[in-house]
């Protein structure tokens, strides 16, 4: 259905947001957005209302207007709206309360760009593991790592936010995904190692005609096979011998996964909350259950959608901390998405996530303080309960990644800020040294590259020079920095 412009003013009757018994909490009125899908959070009162009633979201633009419910929970609301180009409003209404928003969608120009792919093996039909019930085509698989893609889109977006950067994300291309058709045969990859699945995929994309340094790739095997009919499958370790063609692994410009457990994704938006609240049991004997040990759909769906967010991450360049995202502090990543308190993937056994072969944990011995200068040192190297008290929803990036991130290239356009610019470290002296400003430093240790200590420098004043102190530095550490300009230097330290 299309609209007239009067019926938009029609619907847009805008009122005082303060005298309304319903409070959107994390975007105001007329904001502008760069990417399609946001997460509206709010609260509503509702003393005189019935516990089971639902708020009616309705979303309009020039083109259409949808509906769909929410049911609020404690007062508290969560709701994904897909944004189309240019102005959107968005009424949310319980019992006899209403609010009305203004958002525009204005997509970011930039050349560097994420590229969604569905990589079908030479060989393969292309149709993913899955019950009947599903479609498991290559089409249906596009859909679901697209809706995906966008998700983390949002969630990496709020989540700089919230950490004072505003709404940054990584773009992605065409907002579409791509099926990439590979000439390795689906019997020879089913056989291969995770490293040589990531290094062969990674050459054929690259020497294809889509293969670009401006892009990264976002690719899911579609001849991944899981194998569990009469056996035990106790682990984590267990699961994964009886998975062929299984691959969880990022870095550079490609992250790469299988797709055992692409079915219990959501082709479109209106089913993410569906999924994510599937308390089916998976059955061991047929299906892989990559759940942290939780055994429902819905928690293979939040914990393979965390995964992907935390290997897509190491493509932009962030290393494993002692918490957060980039630890094992995805399997919840549901909690951002929706308001829920008695799904299974609430409950986590601390006991069990660390048995899995993907948690990667170093034991490091460093402190934290605040030197003289002023200067934070920020080492990630410990759990702390009262960091994930300050998130409601236990999802965060340890806060050297955030500042990664908001500065990264693909993540801002820089234009020609490039030229010229000097960003070194001198081994001698051991400065720092940059000519368009420092804005991040970590001392990575171990071949999993451990963020041991990190230094920030966020202000307005640019810091141009830092000596990293002496006690801080050992051989084979890596030395990773980035400047205001999104440069980023990595190199190991020799005495």
């Amino acid at each position: 259905t299309f609209f007239h412009e009067s019926s938009l003013s029609h619907f847009y009757l805008f009122q005082d947001l303060q005298n309304s018994r319903i409070t959107i909490s994390n975007f105001k009125n007329n904001e502008v957005v760069q990417y399609p899908l946001i997460l509206l959070k709010g609260t509503i009162e509702h003393d005189n209302c019935n516990e089971s009633s639902k708020a009616n979201v309705r979303h309009a633009n020039d083109c259409a207007i949808s509906e769909s419910n929410t049911k609020p929970s404690k007062n508290s609301f969560k709701v994904l709206i897909e944004l189309k180009p240019g102005e959107n409003l968005v009424s949310i209404d319980f019992c006899c309360s209403s609010i009305n928003m203004k958002l525009t969608y204005r997509r970011r120009k930039s050349c560097l760009n994420i590229v969604p792919m569905y990589i079908i093996n030479d060989g393969h039909s292309g149709q993913f593991q899955s019950s009947d019930l599903e479609d498991n085509s290559p089409e249906s698989a596009c859909k679901r790592i697209l809706t995906g893609s966008k998700l983390l889109q949002c969630l990496i977006a709020e989540k700089l936010y919230e950490e004072g950067f505003g709404r940054k994300t990584f773009q992605l291309e065409n907002d579409e995904c791509v099926i990439f058709r590979s000439n390795l045969n689906y019997k020879i990859a089913r056989k291969m190692n995770q490293e040589e699945l990531w290094g062969y995929l990674g050459r054929e994309i690259m020497n294809s005609k889509i293969g670009s340094n401006a892009k990264k790739y976002l690719g899911f095997l579609s001849c991944t096979k899981y194998n569990g009919e009469s056996k035990l499958i106790e682990t984590y370790e267990d699961m994964i011998k009886v998975t062929e063609g299984h691959i969880a692994l990022g870095g550079g410009g490609l992250a790469l996964f299988g797709s055992a457990c692409l079915h219990t994704w959501p082709e479109k938006v209106e089913d993410v909350v569906r999924r994510f609240e599937d308390n089916t049991s998976v059955d061991k004997q047929k299906f892989m259950d990559d759940s942290c040990y939780r055994g429902t759909y819905g928690t293979c769906f939040t914990t393979t959608l965390g995964s992907v967010l935390h290997e897509l991450c190491h493509t932009f360049d962030l290393a494993h901390t002692q918490d957060g995202i980039m630890d094992r502090g995805f399997d919840n990543i549901h909690k951002f998405f929706i308001v829920t308190n008695s799904i299974a993937s609430d409950n986590l056994d601390e006991e069990s996530v660390a048995t899995k072969s993907t948690c990667f944990r170093a034991n490091l011995a460093v402190n934290s303080f605040v030197n003289n200068s002023g200067i934070i040192r920020n080492p990630n190297c410990v759990q702390n309960s009262n960091i994930r008290k300050k998130y409601e929803d236990d999802t965060y990036f340890a806060r050297s990644c955030s500042v990664i991130l908001s500065y990264h290239k693909f993540f801002n356009d820089y234009s020609n800020r490039n030229s010229g610019y000097i960003l070194k470290f001198d081994t001698s002296t051991n400065f720092v040294k940059s000519t368009l400003g420092i804005r991040v430093i970590e001392i990575r240790k171990g071949t999993n590259e451990m963020v041991a200590d990190s230094w920030i420098f966020t202000g307005k004043i640019l810091k141009y020079s830092f000596h990293i102190p002496e006690d801080c530095l050992s051989d084979t550490d890596k030395l990773f920095i980035e400047d205001n300009a999104g440069n980023i230097v990595k190199e190991f330290y020799e005495r």
